[in-house]
C-alpha cells in the first residue's frame, strides 16, 4: 500500500493580512521563530532604549516594528513554500530512480541539499536594523533633542 502525503502552502496575502491586524503574533503563521522574536524580543528593546534615555531609537525601532514583519512574513512565507516544492520534486525523481541507484541515503542526502532556512539570516538582519537605529539615535540625539518633561 502506497500513501501519498500532501502539505498545504501557505499564502503570501494571508500572512501579510495576519501581519497587518496582529503584529507580531501574526507572523507566526509564517514563522514560529520570527513570531517569538517579534513578539517577545523586539519590544523589550524598545521599552528599554526608551526607558534608557535613547528615545529617537524606541521610536524609530517602533515606527519599522510592521515594515520588519511584513518582510519577515513575506520572505518566510515563500521560503516555506519553495521547500515544499522542493520535497516534491525530489520524491517524483526519487520514485522514478532505478532500485539499483537508489539507497536509503539518496533522499535524506538530496533532501538536505534542497532545504534552505532564511530565518537566520532574517533574525540577523533584525539585529542589525536595531543596531543601526540605536547606532543613529545615539550618535545623533544632540541634533534631535527630546525631552519628556
Amino acid at each position: 500500500m502506497s500513501y501519498i502525503v500532501t502539505k498545504q502552502t501557505k499564502s503570501t496575502g494571508v500572512a501579510i493580512l495576519l501581519t497587518l491586524l496582529f503584529g507580531g503574533i501574526g507572523l507566526f503563521y509564517a514563522s514560529i521563530v520570527g513570531g517569538i522574536i517579534m513578539t517577545l524580543l523586539f519590544p523589550v528593546i524598545v521599552f528599554l532604549l526608551f526607558f534608557t534615555g535613547h528615545f529617537i531609537a524606541s521610536i524609530g525601532l517602533a515606527c519599522s516594528y510592521y515594515i520588519i514583519c511584513i518582510i519577515w512574513s513575506i520572505v518566510s512565507v515563500s521560503s516555506y513554500n519553495r521547500n515544499i516544492q522542493n520535497e516534491s520534486s525530489l520524491l517524483v525523481a526519487y520514485r522514478h530512480t532505478p532500485l539499483q541507484i537508489a539507497d536509503d541515503n539518496y533522499y535524506d542526502q538530496y533532501r538536505k541539499s534542497l532545504k534552505k532556512d532564511h530565518s537566520t539570516i532574517w533574525v540577523i538582519a533584525t539585529l542589525l536594523i536595531c543596531g543601526l537605529l540605536f547606532y543613529l539615535a545615539y550618535h545623533f540625539k544632540y541634533l534631535f533633542s527630546i525631552t519628556l518633561f
